[in-house]
């Protein structure tokens, strides 16, 4: 047999112990072979004057102490071959620890050692159950925020768009407080529409950059997310795109064009007049609250701003809006 074979056979006899542990048994046997040589004997002589390698795995595993910080017990000495000696890891807790981790994963634990984990199992069941609905629970919150997020950006685009739409429908009424001469009613009116489609281009404005901020950190997170992921395994690269990220401007939502300027100073002078329409309106009336209301019904009554219209009939688009 020579070194390479005695070698082998070893390794595959101590292939129960953990990696670290055996590969230091058989390097201590393969150093003691290469003393054993340079002492001049040949390379059969120096395998056949040590244990064979069935005898060597057996010591070895024999020997091995219950404390915690003991690999094996031997010493190879050239007159006698194998002598008590002990080898003590320098790892402690955590070479112990690794060794019972390494074990558990090829399922080669002791008959004690499976009976804690069975009786121990109420315990670390419960801790991974909990650490499972923490995780689960941090997933849910953030998923739940991150919907809330884009709810509250449609809502502030469902009112803007609502405030628009109100304009039309405000004229209307407009054209009806005058053809029943009620001129309060058609100011107060005049206010909604003007207020309503010049607060509601703010709105919108509001909404667009409200969407393209919130865009934009998204994207901007996510790509940050994938290149730390990406770059993991390697630190300098790593450091080097988060001083990139750091360094970088912050995006925001690109300003409106200098051509929409003049368009929402107009829309902010349509809300002021608006406003103050509504406010003349309420005073014409004698601040009768009843002026801002409109009553339609469907059996043919119809109150506009309190007072009673004879014949809904004769308005303007009366018929198709009332649908009669």
């Amino acid at each position: 047999m020579n070194i390479e074979e005695y070698e082998a056979r070893l390794t595959k006899l101590l292939e129960e112990l953990p990696s670290k542990e055996r590969e230091e048994a058989v390097s201590f046997y393969m150093e003691t072979l290469a003393d054993r040589i340079d002492d001049g004997a040949s390379e059969a002589d120096a395998v056949a004057s040590l244990p064979t390698p069935e005898e060597a795995a057996q010591a070895i595993l024999s020997d091995r102490p219950t404390n915690e910080e003991t690999i094996f017990s031997l010493t190879v000495t050239k007159s006698s071959g194998i002598s008590s000696d002990t080898y003590h890891d320098d790892g402690g807790a955590n070479s112990s620890r690794g060794r019972f981790i390494d074990r558990l994963r090829q399922r080669k634990l002791s008959v004690l050692e499976w009976v804690a984990v069975i009786v121990t199992s109420p315990l670390w069941l419960s801790l991974l159950v909990v650490a499972f609905a923490f995780v689960l629970t941090a997933a849910i919150v953030i998923l739940a925020a991150y919907v809330i997020v884009w709810v509250l950006i449609a809502c502030v685009w469902i009112i803007g768009a609502a405030l628009v739409a109100v304009a039309p429908m405000a004229f209307l009424f407009v054209i009806w407080g005058l053809q029943l001469g009620y001129f309060p009613y058609a100011i107060v009116n005049i206010g909604y529409g003007l207020f309503g489609f010049g607060a509601g281009m703010w709105t919108l404005r509001g909404a667009l950059k409200l969407t393209r901020a919130f865009l934009s950190w998204q994207k901007r997170n996510i790509k940050v997310r994938m290149r730390r992921h990406r770059d993991a395994s390697n630190d300098e690269k790593l450091f080097g795109d988060e001083d990139e990220d750091a360094a970088a401007p912050v995006e925001t939502a690109p300003k409106p064009p200098s051509k929409y300027r003049g368009f929402f100073r107009a829309c902010t002078g349509l809300a002021v007049a608006g406003a103050a329409c509504v406010a003349i309106g309420f005073m014409a009336s004698g601040m009768d609250w009843r002026v801002f209301l409109t009553s339609l019904y469907t059996e043919g009554n119809m109150y506009i701003g309190g007072v009673q219209v004879d014949d809904p009939g004769s308005l303007l688009f009366a018929p198709i809006y009332l649908g009669h």
